[in-house]
């Protein structure tokens, strides 16, 4: 009765890895590119329709990201802000590699935030005036090397990658009102480990990106928090801005292996800059449940 058990839970563990390698690409949950279709609320709604297909070692996939903002008017469905996230790469994985479950994989992404033109509510901080009725954006293209490691234990399975991103023809400062571009580097690190439970599992899932501030910089209106409220000033500013965001991730997921999709129920831990249109210099703590349909 123990070795047959012991069996079965290394098959389950073999199926989890093997499911992970049809991916073409280590997926971690925690990672806000992560690409799905599902719903999540953190006090505010946030909607994401997505989907990635995987053919020998090529990974082509987007997602739509639609959130809203807490000191703007609410509904059932997020319209304040739209995310588009576009991811296109190729996974290397020799032989000498396979055996040691390690894989390179180069890819370009793209990201590219905009509020819903229009909306204009009155200001609580200066982090609100990127909604002014302006034209401003949030805009990442990168080529993006990383390397992803796995590991099948005795209970479970554990995955990590770790990403250089090059950022060029990039602005992550909406709060400069200008439209140039700019180059800049990223670093981010995330793994995640799953413990098989019969035909499912539940998981644990780390990410943290870190953003380097760049050299390029603009003369531009920006605005701070005064005594006297908040005033706009002409200042030179970085057009790529520090940014650091650190997520933590648990949740149950249920394969469907009909539909090569996977459905998860999940609670998530957010601290540091949201991924899509914010002010750089905010920094927030968010909370959120969610479901999600992810390939």
């Amino acid at each position: 009765m123990g070795m047959h058990m012991s069996s079965l839970r290394l098959s389950l563990l073999t199926a989890l890895l093997c499911l992970h390698a049809a991916h073409a690409e280590t997926r971690i949950g925690a990672d806000p590119d992560f690409i799905c279709s599902g719903y999540s609320w953190s006090g505010v709604a946030q909607l994401s329709l997505g989907d990635l297909i995987a053919i020998k070692g090529i990974s082509l996939g987007g997602m739509v990201v639609i959130r809203n903002e807490a000191r703007l008017n609410q509904g059932l469905l997020p319209n304040h802000s739209w995310r588009g996230f576009v991811h296109a790469g190729y996974r290397i994985a020799p032989a000498a590699f396979t055996k040691r479950e390690l894989a390179i994989v180069a890819a370009f992404e793209h990201e590219s935030t905009h509020p819903t033109m229009g909306i204009e509510e009155p200001p609580h901080t200066c982090y609100d005036m990127v909604y002014d009725g302006s034209y401003r954006r949030y805009l990442l293209n990168s080529l993006l090397i990383r390397i992803e490691k796995s590991w099948t234990l005795r209970h479970f399975v554990v995955m990590a990658k770790i990403d250089y991103q090059f950022y060029f023809f990039s602005k992550n400062t909406p709060e400069l009102a200008t439209q140039t571009p700019a180059q800049g580097n990223g670093v981010s690190l995330a793994a995640e480990a799953r413990v098989p439970i019969r035909r499912t599992y539940a998981f644990v899932s780390v990410f943290d990106r870190c953003i380097a501030r760049g050299h390029a910089t603009d003369v531009g209106e920006v605005h701070f928090n005064s005594r006297s409220g908040i005033v706009g000033q002409r200042v030179r500013w970085p057009i790529m801005a520090e940014m650091n965001t650190v997520v933590v991730k648990a949740g149950y997921a249920v394969p469907i292996p009909k539909l090569r999709r996977t459905v998860s129920v999940s609670g998530s831990l957010l601290y540091g800059n949201v991924f899509g249109f914010v002010d750089s210099r905010e920094r927030r703590t968010v909370w959120s449940m969610g479901v999600a349909l992810s390939h």
